[in-house]
């Protein structure tokens, strides 16, 4: 009989506590263990799973446990990362790499001859996966012109805090999928930015950024976190791509259910993440997880390699250096 993958989860706030109900239904897989600094949440955990919980990474016995899932605050990424890889544990680490390019190339350093996954979710949404195959099959010609937009939610840059800024958490996605999608680098970006509603908390409010791409093309980007609260969706997102012979289009408003009552009109988001009537996680970071188990069971190479990660934190300092120095900045 084939060895259980055994999966702890570091970090246990919004995001780590769905990476744990996905590990915990997953088959052939155990939710090993939870680590936390805080004594609540390790209590909250235990008590949700029935798991061993401990305060550190250095604290799990490589004996018992196969590879980790970082859901850490995104500056906080490269500490948990370094001593589980240093571990010779599999290690998916939630996106983006670091909040700091030193802190990505220190991560990729350590992970070399690793297997070392970053979390770029929107890979294994089919949507996206089916755009990248029409594009790559060269059925839209010559690429002219992508467009990408993806503007979330009020609150999320106050609760956040000084943990992470709108560059790396939302326009990541974004750049992260354009490389992907086109398979052309950035060579040169130009950032505008506003700070109004978000600048006593020391945010930016949103930013557009045009990003040149080699072999010819460019891609313009926009991203916000202010969209009201009232609007009914926590995304509005969007991706354009448009050739010498078509173009397509990915759309994240609504996803095909509606609830309206007497606290208005709600567009739940249901393709990321799904909790069924038995506590199980799905949607596709269920499919990123069980990616995630299938390179430690076959010793295969993760779809997101960590230079990928590395490289759209790269795209994300230079749109913060281009809107700082009010220039482009060349890649």
């Amino acid at each position: 009989m084939r060895a259980r993958v055994r999966i702890a989860v570091v970090g246990m706030g919004l995001m780590g506590t769905r990476f744990a109900e996905v590990l915990a239904s997953l088959p052939g897989t155990d939710l090993a263990a939870v680590v936390d600094t805080s004594d609540a949440a390790r209590r909250r955990a235990a008590s949700a799973f029935g798991v061993r919980t401990v305060a550190a990474v250095t604290d799990l016995d490589p004996g018992d446990v196969d590879g980790v899932v970082i859901a850490l605050p995104d500056s906080a990424h490269r500490q948990a990362t370094v001593r589980a890889l240093e571990r010779d544990l599999a290690v998916l680490v939630e996106k983006p790499l670091a909040t700091d390019v030193a802190d990505a190339e220190a991560i990729v350093a350590a992970g070399r001859g690793r297997l070392l996954m970053v979390g770029h979710l929107l890979r294994f949404d089919p949507r996206y996966l089916e755009a990248r195959r029409r594009v790559r099959d060269g059925g839209l010609g010559d690429l002219l012109h992508v467009y990408a937009r993806r503007n979330s939610a009020a609150g999320s840059a106050v609760r956040y805090g000084s943990t992470t800024r709108l560059p790396y958490h939302v326009t990541v996605h974004d750049l992260d999928l354009i490389r992907w999608v086109t398979g052309r680098e950035v060579t040169a970006v130009r950032a505008h930015g506003t700070s109004r509603a978000l600048a006593a908390h020391g945010h930016l409010d949103g930013l557009q950024a045009l990003l040149l791409l080699d072999g010819g093309g460019s891609a313009v980007v926009e991203s916000c976190w202010v969209l009201p609260r009232h609007l009914g969706a926590a995304i509005d997102s969007r991706l354009e791509v448009t050739g010498t012979g078509g173009t397509l289009e990915v759309t994240g408003f609504a996803q095909g259910l509606m609830v309206a009552d007497e606290t208005g009109i709600a567009f739940p988001d249901t393709t990321r993440y799904a909790r069924y009537d038995d506590g199980a996680g799905g949607g596709i970071l269920a499919a990123e997880v069980a990616h995630f188990v299938r390179c430690i069971e076959r010793g295969q190479p993760p779809a997101v390699a960590p230079e990928e990660g590395l490289a759209a934190v790269r795209i994300a300092a230079a749109i913060e250096e281009s809107l700082q120095e009010d220039k482009e900045i060349r890649l």
